[in-house]
């Protein structure tokens, strides 16, 4: 699979790590809890919010999505999945006909369905299989490549950089990806301008 640039995701200075304050309440008042893979975890003391403090900087936490290592690795990593693309994806399918029931449920209508943190966008696959006009977003590149050879729609970068249309999409799904980023606040914001 060819690599798309970098330069679609933006990256942050190249320094390791940064200071950051809560993304919920901004206090900068953390408490420490634990360190799991050189990371330190914190809590924030007025609204309870557990983040990493420091955290890497973007651009470093872009790498780990990158390629293929992330989601095919047996385990060899810190971060990602054994098998993400076999034997993992087909216990996702029948979560993901849940989820898509779910909105369903809620938006009986088909229509616009964007998946923000997309992956290799299986849940996109089950919500066109429903019917869905399916778009996705996602930050690796090997995914969005992944993603693409099947003939799915998927942008490539965080959300708040890829410019889609306001007001564009009747549903928008964010499974698992919101603790992945490294401003939610923004790309909340993002999403409610293009829903």
């Amino acid at each position: 699979m060819a690599a798309l640039p970098i330069s679609a995701v933006e990256s942050a200075p190249e320094d390791s790590s940064e200071h950051v304050v809560c993304a919920v309440c901004g206090a900068d008042q953390p408490v420490r809890l634990f360190e799991k893979h050189g990371l330190t975890i914190v809590r924030c003391r007025p609204c309870g919010l557990a983040y990493v403090d420091p955290r890497p900087s973007w651009s470093e936490v872009a790498r780990i999505y990158r390629d293929v290592t992330y989601y095919r690795n047996d385990n060899e990593c810190d971060f990602g999945y054994g098998d993400y693309l076999g034997e993992q994806r087909e216990l996702l399918l029948p979560l993901f006909e849940q989820r898509v029931a779910g909105i369903e449920r809620l938006h009986p209508k088909r229509g616009r369905l964007l998946d923000v943190g997309c992956a290799t966008g299986v849940l996109l696959d089950v919500a066109r299989a429903r019917g869905w006009q399916v778009e996705g977003v996602d930050v690796s590149e090997f995914a969005v490549a992944h993603c693409r050879e099947r003939g799915l729609t998927v942008h490539h970068g965080l959300l708040e950089n890829v410019r889609l249309p306001a007001e564009h999409f009747d549903v928008v799904v964010m499974d698992d990806t919101i603790e992945h980023l490294p401003d939610p606040r923004r790309t909340l914001l993002e999403l409610h301008r293009v829903i």
